[in-house]
């Protein structure tokens, strides 16, 4: 696809279980937030970001996003 754009990750996965305060049994909010603690920026973010700059539309954001 012409013009598209990914959103390639900084860090693995495994280097943000690292900073779970636990690691079983921990629900997707717990994760977003250690996660984001520990410097992940959310799919959600990096198209807003995109969108803001000219790199993509809303209503892209809107179709392959959702809000939490």
């Amino acid at each position: 696809m012409e013009g598209a754009t990914a959103a390639v990750p900084k860090r693995s996965v495994e280097q943000f279980r690292l900073h779970l305060p636990e690691r079983r049994g921990a629900d997707a909010t717990v994760i977003d937030l250690a996660t984001i603690r520990a410097g992940m920026t959310t799919m959600f973010d990096d198209a807003i970001e995109k969108c803001r700059i000219g790199m993509t539309a809303a209503s892209e954001v809107l179709r392959v996003t959702s809000a939490r």
